[in-house]
């Protein structure tokens, strides 16, 4: 396993869950360091290797998937990731979540904090993104992606 102490952090994860920053290699590369939840001492945590498995089980469905590995930072375990935008030559670098809410404005933001039950603000949703003008562009890749993560249980 990597240690990746020394590479510089080049910025800060938003929109995640779990702690993350972007570093860079000695070679230019430009990577996510991921970390899992805090231990709780009731069980071991694994989500850092889950992300592992889960991107080899992308690339043998042949989906697309950031290259991933486990690495220590300053002596913590996580899950060191390719930069997807580096890595599949993203132009913009913008999350559908920020194109949606640039596109549709209150609407948008509305329906991302609504009280709805989860089956029906999901039906929402989807009609809004139905309406989304790089819905062409992105159904397929949005499909596949919520099939994977049901498959891997995330």
């Amino acid at each position: 396993m990597k240690d990746v102490s020394s590479w510089p952090i080049i910025g800060y994860g938003e929109n995640s869950t779990l702690e993350k920053f972007e570093i860079v290699s000695p070679d230019g590369t430009q990577y996510v360091m991921k970390f899992p939840r805090p231990f709780d001492g009731k069980r071991t945590n694994w989500e850092d290797l889950n992300e592992v498995i889960a991107s080899k089980v992308a690339s043998m469905l042949d989906l697309l998937s950031v290259s991933a590995e486990v690495a220590y930072y300053k002596g913590d375990r996580g899950c060191l990731m390719k930069n997807f935008a580096q890595q599949f030559n993203a132009e913009d670098r913008e999350t559908v979540a920020s194109l949606m809410a640039a596109q549709f404005e209150g609407e948008y933001e509305h329906l991302h904090l609504s009280k709805l039950p989860n089956v029906e603000r999901m039906k929402a949703f989807l009609v809004l993104f139905e309406q989304f003008k790089h819905y062409n562009v992105l159904k397929e890749t949005f499909v596949n992606m919520n099939l994977f993560d049901i498959l891997i249980g995330n």
